[in-house]
């Protein structure tokens, strides 16, 4: 922990501090007597310095006052750097993993262009209603929107009625459903397991 130097005015007010070892102040404020307001949600800002100077240039991992890159000291940042590179190393293979499961579950397209397409058109619309590539739920969605064969409001947006048709061309051509599994992120199934997948789901709604 670092001792905070206590920045005041003449008479000994103190308006906020600044870290010991680099002098840097805390942001928060544009002029001196922001930093002690005496009512209103800015009444602590002057302790609230105080405790980001304390804190300002101490490793994270051993409590060492003095930083490399801004998080943890030199003694730490080997450390620091294995566990980044493992993390990073465990990412890669859950990405390959992934992968391989979603080429498995591709093997059971009717046609695998297809299946691509609907890939592409289920997450296009998820991406214009709701801004996010493959919102939750997203199959289920697109699905009741297949079986009602009518143009509807999704979102942010709306599913017209070529494209519910294309929905459900794409999904007979392939033979399939795109849904989202937790283990491996998109998984394509075979269209007589999706109905059942969804009819389960409607009777748990």
């Amino acid at each position: 922990m670092s001792n905070p130097i206590p920045l005041s005015d003449p008479n000994g007010r103190v308006y906020a501090y600044a870290c010991d070892h680099c002098h840097r102040v805390a942001h928060g404020a544009s002029k001196m007597t922001d930093y002690q307001k005496q009512t209103g949600p800015d009444a602590d800002v002057a302790e609230w310095s105080r405790e980001y100077a304390q804190s300002c240039c101490v490793c994270r991992r051993c409590g060492h006052v003095g930083l490399v890159n801004g998080t943890v000291c030199a003694d730490c940042k080997p450390i620091e750097d294995a566990e980044y590179e493992k993390r990073i190393a465990r990412a890669r293979e859950k990405e390959a993993a992934d992968d391989v499961a979603r080429d498995e579950s591709l093997r059971k397209a009717r046609n695998a262009a297809a299946a691509r397409d609907l890939e592409v058109l289920m997450s296009d619309l998820s991406e214009d209603c709701w801004c996010a590539s493959w919102l939750d739920g997203t199959e289920y969605a697109l699905w009741s929107f297949v079986l009602r064969s009518e143009p509807v409001e999704w979102g942010m947006g709306a599913v017209d009625g070529e494209q519910i048709w294309k929905l459900r061309t794409l999904s007979n051509g392939a033979g399939g459903w795109w849904y989202w599994q937790e283990e491996h992120g998109l998984m394509f199934v075979d269209l007589d397991t999706w109905k059942r997948m969804y009819a389960e789901r409607e009777v748990q709604q």
